[in-house]
């Protein structure tokens, strides 16, 4: 059915026409209109006064204009000219218009019921905090704030700006003058101006301009909640009780609500369940709504404060963090110039995880070797500012103890048995407001869901990682023990060439003797290949085992998104708006309404229940619960993958132990070294004594080498050996040519010649390998921290979880 159309009068000014049919919004004193320019056809606001304004100059009307031409900011809606209306010569304000409507409209349409989303929010906050001050350095009070006056701008890119217009009641005030004249709207009054205005006791009060504070504090937390923050039972009927309500409430209440005939008042410090902003924009919210709407004159925040703190907020960094124990998605606000260790700091007020227990992933890369942890906040990389930054706790001990929260989502409102047109407006509206709730409910939801896979993921990127760390770190480490054993190898064999020498010549060199004996760096060595063949054997099955995980995580996925459940919630929500939409026409044309429209309203209405019902569904039995599923799911992924990663802790601990070992090695071997270089030292003085006098004795005066067991210390790896066993055959051929030459008859010069040539030989190669430890020294610092303090097969260190 085709209902008649509402046609208005079509008026106009010097430069501007409108229709009466277009209103933007009516007052006690004027009506706005959508006006267009004669000119140009560009859209105008036109504010037409009514009868009783007409001499605008005796009225206090002139105050609003004489101060609207002086007014030149963003966040100030613009006057454009002073007209007249062509027939009725009544005063015409042909001003800014404003497509996006007053914050007042927007609050009540049923996506914003429950308040502004977050970015509005700022914007609201920082836009009209802007144009405060800009009036504050006029010296001007607005006396009239509420967010019906307050509209909100549509730039040519879609950018919100809001501006503060109806500057009706506003005066010049230094902050220090008083004035007893009584203005603004009774919701946002401040309780001194509320007793005299709206309860008019007797009193001998004057106000100040800091009652535009309270006023600011109750349209903040309207904008951010979508309700007025005190609410006595009966509305402004119960006047007695609103006054009681604002002036008895103690400090840091934002808010109190009467549910019923006389009940009792709850008093709250906190926003609702329901409010849009996150858990970090309200803790620093409700401290300023706090300080607005303080009742004690000695308490309140000074303009100045309001500022302060307005700006610090709206320039803070916000930063996504997805606590994965908790399955919570975290949007944390802090001071652009603190550092990695201040977010910690937050991360740990918010969760409780202590900052040395966080592990911080990005990309599945920790945060910290990511980003200079001693640079600005602001200054991170916008992948990181912008992006998800994943919380685990390091020692993985609270993730089952947490569980999932579901926030609480209002009732399907009452259905009557009855039929009413008026009432079953405001029945649609209900339920189109909760319907906007319970999407934005599930777009978390789903949301949080992905987060539990991509967190999953991004752990699992880092194992992977740290583990092909392990890879790159255990080739060197090999390489040092395969040349630390020719290292041993060649030393020994010297070693046993020196003494089958000294032998050949009839003499004992017992330090020699003790060297040889001495097995216990070979036995330390012997520890050290069997450790590094360990690692390879368990590090190759975790890679194994790593990769099957991946595999399995792949197939992993937001149980939701499969179902496509937001789909389904956005059809129910498309089909109760089409419900909304009709009541709302039903009720502007009620009095014309047949009764085969009254049927279809009645069959509209059940459709109506039915859907709020079906949503609801959706939301309880569906979303949750796979929420629940997936939570349980990604328990034993995230203990599983907890015990890989200290299973690469480990194996990065043995890594090195191998590695301190080997150097502990060589700082012994280097002792025995010098020890063996006296012997040969002592044994060419015999030599040469022998040339002169071949019956003088060998010396036994050689220092004691004191051999010491394993221990850890530092040591990375050696160079090529530079004993081969072509030096030892041919060190073992002179040998053999000595000793027949010792016992010729006639050649006794001989045998010393020979001697002390390859005892200097083998100075040399013990010098060469001297010089091979110490090239190496610096690389061996590299691993002096984190050494595996362990005795026993490798194998129980590392299969230990």
């Amino acid at each position: 059915m085709t209902y008649p159309a509402h046609k208005g009068t079509l008026q106009s000014s010097s430069n501007v026409t409108w229709n009466t049919a277009d209103s933007l919004g009516r007052g006690a004193s004027a009506v706005v209109y959508l006006g267009r320019r004669k000119s140009n056809g560009q859209v105008v606001a036109v504010k037409l006064f009514h009868e009783n304004v007409r001499n605008w100059s005796e009225s206090e009307n002139l105050r609003e204009l004489d101060l609207l031409k002086r007014l030149r900011h963003e966040n100030i809606i613009r006057l454009f000219d002073i007209e007249n209306e062509n027939v009725s010569n009544r005063i015409v304000l042909i001003m800014e218009y404003c497509e996006g409507g007053s914050l007042y409209h927007m609050l009540d349409q049923p996506q914003y019921s429950h308040g502004l989303s977050e970015d509005e929010f700022l914007l609201t906050l920082k836009h009209v905090a802007s144009g405060i001050e800009y009036l504050r350095r006029l010296e001007i009070i607005h006396r009239d704030i509420k967010p019906g006056n307050i509209m909100r701008f549509i730039t040519e890119d879609g950018r919100s700006v809001y501006k503060l217009t109806d500057f009706g009641a506003a005066r010049h005030l230094n902050e220090e003058d008083q004035f007893t004249s009584l203005y603004g709207t009774e919701e946002y009054l401040h309780p001194g101006m509320y007793e005299r205005a709206v309860l008019r006791l007797p009193t001998n009060k004057s106000f100040d301009a800091r009652v535009d504070l309270w006023s600011l504090g109750v349209t903040f937390y309207h904008v951010a909640t979508g309700k007025l923050p005190f609410q006595p039972y009966g509305g402004r009927q119960n006047r007695e009780t609103m006054f009681r309500i604002i002036s008895q409430k103690e400090s840091g209440v934002i808010s109190g609500v009467q549910n019923f005939e006389n009940g009792p008042i709850i008093f709250g410090r906190e926003l609702p369940p329901t409010c849009p902003l996150s858990s970090g924009l309200k803790t620093q919210v409700i401290p300023l709504l706090a300080g607005l709407m303080e009742p004690n004159e000695g308490r309140v925040i000074t303009y100045e404060a309001f500022f302060r703190i307005t700006q610090n907020i709206v320039n803070q960094v916000c930063l996504n963090v997805f606590n994965y124990g908790a399955a919570v998605d975290l949007k944390l606000y802090i001071e652009g110039y603190h550092s990695f260790s201040g977010l910690q700091e937050l991360i740990a007020h918010h969760t409780d995880i202590p900052a040395g227990q966080q592990l911080l992933l990005v990309k599945g890369r920790q945060m910290d070797d990511i980003v200079d942890i001693e640079s600005k906040l602001q200054d991170y990389p916008v992948h990181i500012l912008k992006g998800t930054i994943y919380l685990f706790t390091s020692e993985f001990k609270t993730l089952e103890k947490e569980k999932v929260k579901h926030p609480d989502i209002p009732a399907v409102p009452d259905f009557a048995n009855y039929i009413d047109v008026e009432r079953d407006l405001k029945l649609s509206h209900s339920c189109l407001s909760r319907c906007h709730v319970i999407k934005r409910y599930s777009e978390m939801v789903v949301k949080n869901q992905r987060h539990l896979v991509e967190g999953a993921l991004c752990l699992m990127a880092f194992l992977q990682q740290k583990l092909k760390c392990t890879g790159e770190r255990f080739l060197p480490m090999a390489q040092l023990v395969q040349e630390s054993g020719k290292r041993f190898r060649t030393f020994y064999c010297l070693v046993e060439l020196i003494q089958e020498t000294v032998q050949s010549l009839g003499c004992v060199e017992k330090h020699l003797n003790e060297i040889l004996n001495d097995k216990t760096l070979l036995t330390v060595h012997q520890k050290a290949e069997e450790r590094t063949t360990e690692i390879v054997r368990y590090r190759t099955a975790l890679v194994e085992r790593m990769d099957e995980e991946e595999v399995k995580s792949a197939k992993w996925c937001a149980r939701c998104e499969d179902t496509d459940c937001l789909s389904k919630i956005n059809h129910h929500l498309t089909v109760i708006a089409s419900i909304h939409s009709r009541f709302r026409r039903d009720k502007n044309v009620k009095d014309q309404m047949t009764a085969h429209d009254h049927h279809i309203h009645g069959c509209e209405r059940q459709k109506l229940q039915t859907q709020s019902v079906a949503i609801s569904s959706i939301l309880h039995d569906h979303c949750y619960k796979n929420m629940e599923i997936m939570y349980s799911e990604a328990i034993p992924k995230i203990s599983s993958l907890a015990k890989n990663l200290n299973r690469i802790s480990k194996i990065e601990k043995n890594i090195d132990s191998v590695i301190d070992c080997q150097q502990l090695l060589s700082t012994k071997l280097d002792k025995l070294e010098g020890k063996a270089k006296e012997a040969l030292i002592n044994v060419q003085k015999w030599a040469a004594n022998y040339r002169e006098t071949p019956t003088a004795p060998m010396s036994e005066s050689m220092a004691e080498v004191t051999t010491e067991g394993a221990a850890k210390t530092k040591d990375t790896g050696l160079g090529e050996s530079c004993v081969t066993e072509e030096t030892q055959r041919a060190s073992t051929s002179t040998q053999g040519a000595n000793n027949a030459a010792l016992y010729k008859p006639g050649l006794s010069l001989l045998p010393s010649v020979a001697i002390t040539t390859d005892l200097r030989t083998l100075l040399e190669e013990s010098q060469s390998i001297k010089d091979i430890v110490q090239e190496n020294t610096e690389m061996m610092k590299r691993f002096e921290e984190n050494a595996l303090q362990s005795t026993g097969s490798i194998s129980r260190q590392l299969s230990s979880s």
